[in-house]
């Protein structure tokens, strides 16, 4: 048998990773990300949150997302909403009013 015929022989009978092995990297890769994001995450508001902070009902919020009024905020699935702290900062200090 010849060298590259061995070659293909060799190949063909070698077993591939099986996908288990590629799920578990992945998984691991995504464990490792998550990880480093976790203080980032932890800093965006949910709602009722961002409410406090605004001095304002859940309610209200809602309707200024519905009316696309309002802090800059993030959707996620269609469902769940966060805020940024920087973006309800930045939401109070365009409503400030300069008295003389």
């Amino acid at each position: 048998m010849s060298a590259s015929a061995k070659s293909r022989v060799t190949r063909s009978t070698a077993s591939p990773k099986a996908p288990a092995d590629k799920s578990a990297a992945a998984e691991a890769r995504t464990a490792k990300v998550l990880e480093l994001l976790d203080p980032v995450l932890r800093s965006y508001l949910e709602t009722p949150e961002a409410a406090a902070v605004l001095h304002r009902s859940v309610r209200t919020l809602e309707a200024w997302r519905k009316r696309r009024i309002g802090p800059a905020f993030i959707r996620i699935h269609g469902k769940q909403v966060l805020y940024k702290p920087q973006d309800l900062l930045t939401f109070l200090e365009s409503h400030r009013v300069e008295c003389e």
